[in-house]
């Protein structure tokens, strides 16, 4: 027995997420990088089923996703499912009824037709981007969507509110929707 720490299920799927994400916009991400396949990190669980910790490692291989953006957004869509939402989509377009393009969001629950958006400083310190998620959100909900704005604060030092909140607003919105 090591005494060493284990990485959990949710940061082992932090990383997972960053290794076979295709999302080009990935924080972070250098020219060149190749993202592995899910078929490839499987392989690699698999090989590795003897190894000390493999075990979380098999946990968090079912939660690994292609389209994350930053480790937040992985850490986000894994407080939504542990407040006991189903997962939500990840990095979606969505449009208006018209069909016309609104916006890329970090996490949609399209029937409810709620998103939530991981707000990390740059979102605050950066004029233009500080508008134009101003500008955006506005487009959202004048198109009937409703938008929450998820802090660091919310998934990792509140997330007991954070996870009470969410429910809250979902179940609100599957009924009226």
């Amino acid at each position: 027995m090591h005494d060493r720490p284990r990485a959990t299920k949710e940061e082992l799927v932090r990383l997972g997420d960053a290794l076979v994400s295709v999302n080009r916009s990935y924080v972070g991400r250098r020219a060149g990088f190749v993202p592995l396949s899910l078929e490839d990190l499987a392989l690699a669980v698999k090989c590795w089923a003897r190894c000390d910790g493999v075990a979380n490692l098999r946990a968090a291989l079912p939660w690994i996703r292609t389209g994350a953006a930053s480790p937040p957004e992985s850490d986000l869509r894994m407080q939504l499912i542990a407040a006991g939402l189903p997962e939500p989509e990840i990095n979606v377009d969505v449009h208006d009824d018209g069909g016309n393009w609104l916006a890329r969001v970090d996490a949609l629950f399209r029937q409810e037709r709620l998103v939530f958006e991981y707000e990390g400083d740059g979102h605050r310190t950066d004029r233009r981007q500080f508008r134009r998620d101003i500008r955006r959100g506005g487009g959202l909900e004048d198109a009937g969507y409703r938008v929450m704005r998820v802090t660091g604060d919310d998934i990792y030092r509140h997330v007991g509110d954070f996870r009470r909140r969410a429910r809250q607003v979902f179940e609100r919105r599957r009924r009226s929707c």
